[in-house]
């Protein structure tokens, strides 16, 4: 988790927002979760939450 919360910071560090609230940056649970860029914590354990709808 700590990996997570430290990519996601980094994201911020290098000017990346939260994903917007789109179907696409935020699929639904049942789609495998949220990305990295999630304005809320990820489990890390879905497939989707890694880097996907990052927006600079």
């Amino acid at each position: 988790m700590a990996e997570l919360i430290t990519a996601h910071e980094l994201g911020h560090s290098w000017g990346a927002d939260h994903d917007p609230d789109t179907d696409e940056c935020n699929p639904a649970a049942i789609s495998s979760g949220k990305y990295l860029m999630y304005t809320y914590s990820v489990s890390g354990y879905a497939e989707n939450n890694g880097v996907s709808c990052i927006s600079f």
